[in-house]
């Protein structure tokens, strides 16, 4: 008999965990645990306008329509008109929408809403006028607003948003204006506004945001202002802004970043100023700034950068002057600065890199060549064997390397070809040929060098052997032997004798 209850007891719990569906006109619905609200899962409409009831009768009661289930509309092409959600509306299931491409107006959310399920209005491609996401929205699944090419106006989305979701308005094209990410995000998902070429002006990344997801403004190529990252950013993922043509002004990578992804960057030929990437950042993937044509100045790689990827700054045509690579730095990668052909002022290898990639300076129009490992650094390159590092233009500048070493570059099968290779007791007694600071002066004061530069800015000091001697923010350094030095002060190099 006990037997009997519990079984009889166990069927009666699972049959009250199951909602009550139920038909009332063209719907379907389901009554929710509250036992006072129904969600609306299905209708038998396929064509004309759709209203959507906040309110319906079951067994003599009213039921408040709280929720639009999983698929409730999915798939029907032929509604025509606006979409409007009434005011009791808190939830937009998964795929609520999804393909509805009839809709011909516009999207109507009221406040009550708080979460909007993944999918829900995906491919709504006839959709038109603004997109405004109301501010009791609290949640945003991936892909919302996926394919919705047909709105034509902006998009507003309100402060309570905090995460944008993978590709939650990818492939908006239609809407226009300024883009405006509020201060709640901290999240920027992969794909979020890829290809949105519709909107325009300066881009701002808040305050809060820590990552910049995956292609998330990939092709934003109306974009036509300055783009502004935030220090909390500490990842700009790859393809982030890949092909964002339309950006000016100079391109700052703020103080917090550490990790800029592959392609990041890529062919944002409408920067017009300096390249400014903070000292925080460690890696610098391949493809990073790749065809940045429109940028100009030195290039200036911070020391901190430990991993420099192939084909990083490849074709970056308008930076000029010198290069000077970051200790720490043990290879240069394949064409890391293949086409860079404004590059004619020096270049310079600190005593950290062993070895170097296919063709990385390729293009290239160096006077002078300094390498300071006092072991000539080998070829590299898994994709192509033969040894293919320096063009012949490359190989027209003269090349400086410690003193002790020079036998050992002119037999290498890397630096042989080099038509002047030459000990860097050579340079003389002046500063080194070409290089200018105008913020920034090197002297010598009673055997001392004196350094004339910002308060914060790291002074690192070599002999001509390559070794580092001293790495300081004092203004003054003393206690160095009479001799010929090599110096560096915030990404700046000189030669001082004492």
């Amino acid at each position: 008999m006990r037997k009997l209850l519990l079984v009889t007891l166990s069927l009666v719990l699972t049959l009250s965990s199951f909602a009550v569906n139920f038909t009332d006109g063209d719907f379907t619905f389901s009554i929710n645990e509250d036992g006072t609200t129904c969600t609306i899962q299905a209708t038998t409409l396929t064509s004309g306008k759709l209203v959507i009831p906040s309110k319906v009768a079951y067994k003599g009661n009213d039921l408040i329509v709280t929720a639009i289930g999983k698929y409730a509309f999915a798939d029907i092409t032929d509604f025509t008109g606006d979409i409007v959600i009434p005011n009791s509306i808190t939830t937009i299931g998964e795929n609520a929408f999804h393909r509805c491409s009839g809709f011909t107006g516009n999207l109507v959310i009221p406040n009550s809403v708080t979460t909007i399920g993944t999918l829900a209005f995906a491919g709504c491609t006839g959709l038109t006028g603004d997109l405004v996401i109301p501010n009791s929205v609290k949640t945003m699944g991936d892909q919302v607003f996926n394919g919705c090419s047909g709105f034509s106006g902006a998009l507003v989305i309100s402060n309570s948003v905090t995460t944008i979701g993978y590709a939650a308005f990818a492939r908006c094209s239609g809407l226009t204006g300024d883009l405006v990410i509020p201060n709640s995000v901290t999240t920027i998902g992969d794909q979020a506004f890829h290809s949105c070429s519709g909107f325009t002006g300066d881009l701002v990344i808040p305050n809060n945001v820590t990552t910049i997801g995956e292609a998330s403004f990939e092709r934003c190529t109306g974009l036509t202002g300055n783009l502004f990252i935030s220090n909390s950013v500490t990842a700009v993922g790859h393809n982030a802004f890949y092909g964002c043509t339309g950006f000016t002004g100079d391109l700052v990578i703020p103080n917090g970043v550490i990790t800029i992804g592959s392609a990041a960057f890529y062919g944002c030929t409408g920067f017009t100023g300096k390249l400014d990437i903070s000292s925080s950042v460690t890696t610098i993937e391949e493809y990073a700034f790749a065809v940045c044509t429109g940028l100009t100045g030195n290039l200036v790689i911070p020391s901190s950068v430990t991993n420099l990827g192939g084909f990083s700054f490849y074709s970056c045509t308008g930076f000029t002057g010198d290069l000077i690579l970051p200790d720490g730095l043990t290879t240069v990668s394949d064409e890391c600065f293949y086409g860079c052909e404004g590059l004619n002022g020096n270049l310079y290898l600190p005593s950290s890199i062993c070895s170097l990639g296919y063709y990385p300076f390729r293009g290239t129009k160096f006077r002078t060549v300094h390498s300071l490992n006092t072991t000539p650094p080998i070829y590299s390159s898994s994709s192509f064997p033969d040894v293919s590092v320096f063009d012949k233009d490359n190989l027209q500048a003269t090349l400086y390397v410690p003193d002790s070493s020079v036998e050992a570059y002119k037999a290498s099968d890397v630096w042989k070809d080099f038509f002047k290779i030459l000990p860097m007791s050579g340079l003389g007694d002046s500063a080194i040929d070409g290089v200018t600071a105008d913020d920034i002066s090197v002297t010598v004061v009673d055997g001392n060098i004196v350094i004339t530069a910002q308060e914060s800015a790291l002074t690192e000091v070599f002999n001509l052997a390559g070794v580092k001697l001293r790495s300081t923010t004092d203004r003054r350094i003393s206690d160095l032997n009479h001799g010929v030095y090599i110096v560096r002060v915030a990404g700046k190099v000189f030669k001082v004798s004492i």
